[in-house]
């Protein structure tokens, strides 16, 4: 038995591998620079740390969908006057993200651009001391100094005096609004400061880890969104591919070979460009235009099978394409191979020489 990389149905195989595998890295390269545009990963931070600190619904303008930041208060006016009232911050989470030591972690804190002004990563220590200096200083001592130049700010007092300003300003929280994980840490902590911290530091990496799900399946969403415009503005076909791969040796063989000698595609510019190396019927130039409505028709399932494989991304398409390249470039050999155990006649039967001693 041969190369089993010499069967037509294999090479069509590692064909659709290799469209796929082109595609779905332009697809990623589209979706990461969408994310990194708006400010996806600093948005999913601050949406999980909003959580923590038991944030109400702020309202938000249409700027915030193009990866700006664009709050306009609390949703609920009466919790934010019983916050008024009580001399703290309704949206306690900007007030954290204001706090010197998470400025220091960004690149602009005063610019509107969300990439800019808030963090895609934040230490679970610099987010417990922004949240216990920043209740700390809406304690009522520490109030009264902001307007005194000659009195030390709340954070430059000791631990004790801002552990005890956190929770001052946390027995202050309206009823109606609880930000129980604050409330839970303050009243764990006793006069520790460290041990306040730390319940806040568990509770964000909990919900880090949540985080991290919500931001995987909206990239996934985006993802799907994004092979959708590629399977239909390239007009990839699955099932008009496989057909041309499957009848055409000379373009089967020619998009096997350039499996060997292909790199890893970076951008997706690049990736296009290979595709349009193949010689495969995609695109919409002469001959690939459906010419009646039943041609249409008969284009959406080889469009449906297209987004559903780039959906899976480019790792999955890697993974099988290398899979699929040492299957090829192995096959199974002419003869097996001959096994320690074996022996030869001249091994086992050797017939004694009469002149040897």
């Amino acid at each position: 038995m041969g190369d089993i990389g010499g069967f037509a149905a294999v090479q069509v195989l590692i064909g659709l591998s290799f469209l796929f595998f082109l595609l779905s890295t332009a697809c990623s390269a589209v979706q990461e620079t969408l994310a990194g545009l708006f400010g996806w990963r600093a948005k999913t931070l601050e949406d999980a740390v909003g959580n923590i600190l038991g944030n109400p619904k702020v309202k938000r303008g249409w700027k915030e969908w193009f990866g700006r930041v664009d709050k306009r208060g609390v949703k609920d006016g009466a919790v934010e006057q019983a916050h008024v009232e009580a001399g703290l911050p309704a949206d306690l989470t900007s007030e954290v993200f204001a706090h010197w030591r998470i400025g220091g972690l960004v690149r602009d804190p005063d610019s509107s651009l969300r990439r800019r002004s808030r963090p895609s990563y934040l230490p679970p220590r610099a987010l417990s001391l922004a949240v216990v200096e920043t209740l700390a200083r809406h304690a009522p001592d520490a109030q009264a100094q902001q307007g005194d130049a000659s009195k030390p700010t709340p954070w430059a007092d000791t631990d004790a005096k801002i552990l005890a300003g956190a929770q001052d300003a946390l027995s202050r929280l309206p009823a109606r609004q609880p930000r129980e994980i604050l409330q839970k840490a303050a009243v764990n902590a006793g006069d520790d400061l460290e041990r306040f911290r730390g319940h806040v530091e568990t509770a964000f990496d909990d919900a880090m880890e949540r985080a991290s799900g919500w931001y995987k399946r909206k990239a996934q969403l985006v993802l799907a969104i994004v092979a959708v415009a590629f399977a239909v503005g390239l007009n990839v076909d699955t099932v008009r591919v496989a057909t041309h791969l499957y009848n055409d040796e000379a373009v089967r063989t020619a998009v096997v070979g350039k499996v060997a000698a292909a790199d890893k595609p970076q951008e997706a510019a690049d990736a296009v460009s290979q595709v349009d190396q193949l010689q495969l019927p995609v695109g919409w130039g002469a001959g690939n235009v459906p010419s009646d409505a039943k041609g249409w028709l008969s284009r959406i399932p080889g469009w449906l099978i297209t987004i559903a494989a780039l959906s899976l991304g480019a790792p999955f398409w890697f993974d099988l394409l290398s899979r699929l390249s040492r299957q090829r470039a192995s096959g199974i050999p002419e003869q097996p191979g001959r096994r320690l155990s074996d022996k030869s006649v001249s091994d086992s039967d050797e017939v004694p020489d009469p002149k040897r001693p």
